[in-house]
């Protein structure tokens, strides 16, 4: 069985098979994945109901601001 195609904004440029290392929680919900939230907001709700900041394998740290 062939896994299904990701959505072109989604993949690496120059490696067409090969997934962006890391989504955005917008990018998570609009795959529509089971069991996953449908907006971005209950993808991050879930994140931080399961701790995925803690986790440096789940969660990159972001740049500072401003």
């Amino acid at each position: 069985m062939t896994p299904p195609r990701l959505p072109a904004a989604l993949l690496t440029p120059g490696k067409p098979d090969d997934m962006r290392l890391w989504l955005s929680a917008p990018e998570i919900a609009a795959l529509a994945l089971p069991g996953m939230p449908a907006t971005a907001r209950g993808v991050l709700d879930l994140a931080e109901r399961e701790g995925w900041t803690a986790d440096d394998k789940r969660c990159r740290e972001r740049q500072g601001r401003g």
